[in-house]
């Protein structure tokens, strides 16, 4: 997980990592969080309003909650939002 982490920022920002220093994120990381659970929310608030915003209004309300998984009414207010 640690190292898929790296990758994600790697590709975000265009630059790769050499292996040594990937390998010696993953031992601080797992030398500073040994033996704890590690919980990875679904979505985050942020991600959810990205993703409404990312649809834009001319998908109907009612399909942009289904296909997100979210209430009819969080989009009207992500939409609410966007006209400002």
């Amino acid at each position: 997980m640690i190292r898929e982490l790296v990758r994600i920022v790697e590709a975000k920002t265009g630059n790769a990592l050499p292996a040594d220093t990937v390998m010696a994120i993953e031992a601080e990381f797992c030398r500073r969080h040994r033996g704890e659970v590690l919980r990875v929310p679904a979505n985050s608030k942020v991600v959810t309003m990205q993703n409404i915003l990312d649809l834009g209004t001319a998908v109907p309300t009612s399909v942009a909650a289904r296909q997100l998984g979210v209430s009819i009414r969080t989009v009207q207010r992500v939409r609410r939002l966007l006209r400002g």
